[in-house]
């Protein structure tokens, strides 16, 4: 999806790269938006709780009681073990962050990397079946 959308230097992240994440100083952001900004490197990334697509509907949040926990969702690169989930970062708001595996058909969202080691015109064809499950390389 990333160097379809942006071009061919941008890939989406791996399972460990988001895994290096779960360990860095993260806060909970609750203002214009709500979500969860990670500390790298004296750099901070926002990442937004932007739910996830289920069936016909958007989550963006759980109840506990009388508190809501936002979540946010993002798709690595890898497919599970028997090829038939992904991995993904996940968060609730006050929660957790982890990195979980999810069905496919789950919409999440992305978070693109911009990798200047790949060739600037990769020739290579993607083929994306009619449920949306990744693809051919």
């Amino acid at each position: 999806a990333a160097s379809i959308n942006w071009g061919a230097k941008w890939r989406m992240p791996t399972k460990d790269e988001f895994s290096s994440l779960i360990d860095v100083t993260n806060t909970d952001v609750k203002s214009d938006i709500v979500g969860k900004c990670l500390q790298i490197r004296n750099t901070n990334l926002l990442f937004p709780a932007a739910g996830l697509g289920r069936s016909t509907k958007l989550q963006v949040y759980v109840n506990n009681g009388e508190e809501k926990y936002y979540s946010g969702n993002y798709w690595t690169n890898e497919p599970d073990s028997d090829n038939s989930d992904a991995y993904g970062l996940q968060f609730y708001t006050g929660i957790r962050l982890e990195i979980t595996d999810h069905v496919r058909q789950f919409g999440f969202s992305i978070r693109p990397i911009y990798d200047e080691t790949l060739p600037e015109n990769d020739p290579v064809a993607l083929s994306i079946d009619t449920y949306g499950n990744g693809g051919t390389l």
